[in-house]
């Protein structure tokens, strides 16, 4: 169960990364990764972002010149309703957000 809720949130978060990387038009791609770093899930959070961290170190941290900068959002435990709005905070069309988690 675990595995595939995890599975799905990286297809969405591919596609919201694709989706997000066309319209960005500044130096500066903003890759968000909602999850939980605190909780009692805190280590699957902290895996992942520690796994896109190590990506980033072994493969360079720009992508067609532009930096990427990893902004990590916590929702503190398993709460569907703070994930939702830390996502609606990530991706609204005032910042150019990438969202991931």
């Amino acid at each position: 169960m675990r595995f595939a809720n995890l599975a799905t949130k990286l297809l969405c978060a591919t596609a919201v990364v694709a989706a997000a990387t066309a319209v960005s038009a500044q130096n500066v791609v903003k890759l968000g990764m909602v999850g939980e770093f605190s909780g009692p899930f805190a280590q699957y959070g902290q895996q992942i972002l520690g796994g896109m961290k190590a990506y980033m170190k072994l493969h360079g941290d720009t992508v067609a010149g532009k930096k990427i900068e990893i902004v990590q959002k916590d929702t503190t435990g398993p709460s569907p309703e703070v994930a939702k709005r830390l996502a609606q905070e990530l991706v609204t069309p005032s910042t150019s957000w990438s969202a991931s988690g």
